[in-house]
């Protein structure tokens, strides 16, 4: 390529007329033979290019559709699709056989990380969106293992409220504590904090009672206050792996006056000589 970098993977036609590849410049591009009446005069040519990768495209494969009796067929009934993966989490698909006229298709964007978290005790389960929060109630655990039944969630019905995080940058991590009395949102500018309180409250027409989220949020010490790349509760404290280096450790503490938080440590890139180890040699 013009850029001189990296080729990573290619992948043949099925009719080894053509050749697909990718590299470090996040471009598929496809180089055709050109017919000529013997293989020692064939000249190759770069017919088309997509960048529909943001990052390094990694791998490509051919998947070929079969026609309804289960074999590939002739040539112009064989549907062949390139597919290629990247690290910025994308898999694209694209028609061979004619990749100068439709754009890729994007089959699906894995996240990076799981974007759910599970609250063990109140049983809530926790989903990060692109600009919130959800929260799930869900079914307390039987004793009776001989009469129980694997029952569908009702969406609908264990939906607790979200928590919206207005903001213009995305959210990169988040977590929620094991009661479920606090979560912890990180996007891109820094780290947010909210305490959870879920209120029980009686329907108006059949007085049946319904859990309500009531979210607070906290305000953080500036030296806490950074965008992290991974967030980890423990019991009453937060563990924050921050995108410029430390790993700060903030304290998380309920009163009856409410929440308070500080930074009780941060735990920087080269290690002071009081966390320092020393090494011993393996024996048996």
């Amino acid at each position: 390529n013009s850029n001189n970098g990296d080729v990573l993977d290619l992948a043949v036609s099925y009719d080894q007329n053509k050749v697909m590849a990718s590299g470090v410049d996040s471009r598929v591009i496809c180089m055709e033979r050109i017919p000529s009446t013997s293989c020692a005069e064939s000249k190759w040519v770069l017919t088309n290019q997509q960048r529909s990768h943001t990052h390094d495209v990694n791998s490509l494969a051919m998947v070929y559709i079969s026609d309804s009796s289960g074999s590939l067929g002739s040539k112009n009934k064989c549907r062949e699709l390139l597919c290629s993966g990247g690290v910025d989490t994308k898999v694209c698909s694209y028609f061979v056989s004619n990749m100068k006229k439709y754009r890729a298709k994007i089959a699906y964007k894995y996240p990076t990380k799981a974007p759910i978290a599970l609250s063990r005790g109140p049983r809530i389960l926790s989903i990060m969106r692109q600009d919130k929060v959800d929260f799930f109630q869900l079914a307390q655990v039987k004793t009776d293992v001989e009469n129980a039944s694997n029952t569908a969630l009702n969406e609908e019905e264990a939906y607790l409220g979200s928590v919206g995080i207005a903001s213009n940058y995305n959210l990169v991590a988040f977590d929620v504590s094991e009661d479920g009395k606090f979560l912890a949102v990180s996007h891109t500018a820094g780290l947010l904090l909210f305490a959870l309180n879920f209120v029980e409250c009686a329907g108006e027409e059949d007085g049946a009672s319904s859990t309500v989220l009531v979210p607070k949020k906290l305000n953080i010490p500036t030296d806490a206050n950074a965008a992290c790349s991974a967030l980890k509760f423990g019991t009453d404290f937060l563990i924050c792996a921050t995108t410029n280096g430390p790993i700060n450790l903030v304290r998380l503490e309920t009163g009856s006056d409410g929440s308070s938080v500080t930074l009780e440590h941060s735990f920087d890139q080269k290690s002071d000589k009081s966390f320092a180890c020393e090494s011993y040699p393996i024996t048996e």
